[in-house]
């Protein structure tokens, strides 16, 4: 599904330094959480976007509450910085980039 951007209520600036010595910013953005309401019932998402790798793309993150999905919103920002094949060009990429971890995820 395509998402348009939300209102971006909070956002961290972190620079890239390229092989060459060059910097640009990297920006991640949150947007304001918004309800989703289908037939299967409803949730919240935010949008989710970082700019300054290769993809711009706006993502969502789901909860079952606005402070869910912006919590969640912010460690899918981590995951999206830290799985960039730029990542460690970042600044605080060995920090996780100051987002919260994302969960280890075990099996049965």
């Amino acid at each position: 599904m395509d998402y348009t951007m939300s209102a971006v209520i909070a956002t961290r600036e972190l620079t890239r330094t390229k092989q060459n010595g060059t910097t640009s910013v990297v920006e991640a953005r949150l947007g304001t959480p918004i309800l989703h309401v289908n037939d299967d019932g409803q949730a919240w998402y935010c949008t989710v976007q970082v700019l300054g790798i290769e993809n711009d793309e706006v993502l969502a993150a789901f909860g079952e509450d606005s402070m869910q999905a912006l919590h969640l919103g912010q460690i899918l920002a981590g995951v999206l910085l830290a799985t960039s094949r730029f990542s460690a060009e970042i600044e605080d990429n060995e920090n996780n980039f100051f987002f919260p971890p994302a969960p280890q995820l075990e099996a049965d």
